[in-house]
Protein backbone atom coordinates (compact mmCIF):
# COMPACT_ATOMS: atom_id res chain seq x y z
CA UNK A 1 0.00 0.00 0.00
CA UNK A 2 1.25 3.48 -0.84
CA UNK A 3 2.09 5.91 1.91
CA UNK A 4 -0.73 8.38 2.54
CA UNK A 5 0.05 11.93 3.58
CA UNK A 6 -2.39 13.72 5.85
CA UNK A 7 -2.82 17.47 6.09
CA UNK A 8 -5.35 18.63 8.65
CA UNK A 9 -6.21 22.04 7.25
CA UNK A 10 -8.17 23.23 10.27
CA UNK A 11 -5.18 22.77 12.55
CA UNK A 12 -2.43 24.38 10.45
CA UNK A 13 -1.73 26.02 7.11
CA UNK A 14 -4.86 28.17 6.89
CA UNK A 15 -2.99 31.26 5.70
CA UNK A 16 -1.87 31.50 2.09
CA UNK A 17 0.67 34.06 0.85
CA UNK A 18 -0.65 37.50 -0.08
CA UNK A 19 1.36 37.52 -3.30
CA UNK A 20 1.94 34.53 -5.59
CA UNK A 21 4.98 32.47 -4.76
CA UNK A 22 6.00 28.95 -5.58
CA UNK A 23 4.26 27.09 -2.77
CA UNK A 24 7.02 24.53 -2.37
CA UNK A 25 9.39 27.40 -1.52
CA UNK A 26 6.94 29.41 0.59
CA UNK A 27 5.77 26.63 2.91
CA UNK A 28 7.84 24.03 4.69
CA UNK A 29 5.51 21.09 5.10
CA UNK A 30 6.47 18.29 7.46
CA UNK A 31 6.46 14.68 6.39
CA UNK A 32 3.39 12.76 7.46
CA UNK A 33 3.27 9.13 8.43
CA UNK A 34 1.13 6.45 6.88
CA UNK A 35 -2.49 6.55 8.03
CA UNK A 36 -2.87 3.60 10.38
CA UNK A 37 -5.85 4.61 12.53
CA UNK A 38 -9.36 5.84 11.96
CA UNK A 39 -9.80 9.60 11.70
CA UNK A 40 -12.86 11.83 11.93
CA UNK A 41 -13.49 14.77 9.63
CA UNK A 42 -16.42 16.80 8.39
CA UNK A 43 -14.98 16.60 4.87
CA UNK A 44 -12.35 14.28 3.41
CA UNK A 45 -10.52 15.54 0.34
CA UNK A 46 -8.58 12.97 -1.67
CA UNK A 47 -5.51 14.31 -3.51
CA UNK A 48 -3.79 17.63 -2.98
CA UNK A 49 -3.82 19.25 -6.40
CA UNK A 50 -4.83 22.89 -6.77
CA UNK A 51 -8.51 21.96 -6.39
CA UNK A 52 -7.91 19.85 -3.29
CA UNK A 53 -5.67 22.43 -1.59
CA UNK A 54 -8.08 25.26 -2.45
CA UNK A 55 -11.11 23.31 -1.24
CA UNK A 56 -9.43 22.37 2.03
CA UNK A 57 -8.27 25.95 2.56
CA UNK A 58 -11.70 27.48 1.93
CA UNK A 59 -13.45 24.90 4.11
CA UNK A 60 -10.96 25.47 6.94
CA UNK A 61 -11.54 29.23 6.72
CA UNK A 62 -15.23 28.48 7.35
CA UNK A 63 -14.41 26.34 10.40
CA UNK A 64 -15.07 23.00 8.70
CA UNK A 65 -12.86 20.14 9.90
CA UNK A 66 -11.35 19.27 6.52
CA UNK A 67 -8.79 16.51 6.14
CA UNK A 68 -6.70 16.18 3.00
CA UNK A 69 -5.09 12.86 2.08
CA UNK A 70 -2.46 12.32 -0.59
CA UNK A 71 -0.73 9.18 -1.83
CA UNK A 72 2.57 11.03 -2.31
CA UNK A 73 4.24 13.97 -0.66
CA UNK A 74 2.31 17.20 -0.12
CA UNK A 75 3.15 19.88 -2.73
CA UNK A 76 5.72 17.71 -4.43
CA UNK A 77 4.28 17.63 -7.94
CA UNK A 78 2.49 20.10 -10.23
CA UNK A 79 0.77 22.19 -7.54
CA UNK A 80 3.96 22.59 -5.53
CA UNK A 81 5.75 24.04 -8.53
CA UNK A 82 3.15 26.66 -9.46
CA UNK A 83 2.26 30.10 -8.19
CA UNK A 84 -1.00 28.48 -7.03
CA UNK A 85 -3.45 30.97 -8.34
CA UNK A 86 -6.65 30.46 -10.24
CA UNK A 87 -7.56 33.20 -12.69
CA UNK A 88 -10.05 33.83 -15.43
CA UNK A 89 -7.24 34.99 -17.73
CA UNK A 90 -4.91 31.98 -17.93
CA UNK A 91 -3.79 30.98 -21.37
CA UNK A 92 -4.82 34.31 -22.82
CA UNK A 93 -2.39 35.89 -25.28
CA UNK A 94 -3.04 39.63 -25.07
CA UNK A 95 -0.48 40.52 -27.74
CA UNK A 96 -2.45 38.48 -30.26
CA UNK A 97 -5.77 40.04 -29.17
CA UNK A 98 -4.29 43.54 -29.50
CA UNK A 99 -2.88 42.71 -32.95
CA UNK A 100 -6.16 41.20 -34.15
CA UNK A 101 -8.66 43.57 -32.52
CA UNK A 102 -6.86 46.64 -31.12
CA UNK A 103 -6.16 47.68 -27.52
CA UNK A 104 -9.67 48.85 -26.67
CA UNK A 105 -11.36 45.57 -27.63
CA UNK A 106 -8.56 43.47 -26.12
CA UNK A 107 -8.98 45.25 -22.79
CA UNK A 108 -12.65 44.21 -22.73
CA UNK A 109 -11.88 40.48 -22.60
CA UNK A 110 -11.31 40.13 -18.82
CA UNK A 111 -14.35 42.27 -18.02
CA UNK A 112 -16.61 40.23 -20.30
CA UNK A 113 -15.32 36.92 -18.95
CA UNK A 114 -15.79 37.99 -15.33
CA UNK A 115 -19.26 39.29 -16.17
CA UNK A 116 -20.22 35.98 -17.78
CA UNK A 117 -18.97 34.03 -14.76
CA UNK A 118 -21.10 36.15 -12.42
CA UNK A 119 -24.34 35.28 -14.22
CA UNK A 120 -26.64 32.51 -12.92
Amino acid sequence: MERIEILKMTEKYTELPQYPAILAQYFIFPSFSKLETDITADVLIVAEGISGITSAYLLAKQGVKATLIEAGEILNRTTGQTTAKITTHHGLIYDQLITDHGEEKASMKPTLKEWSLSKD
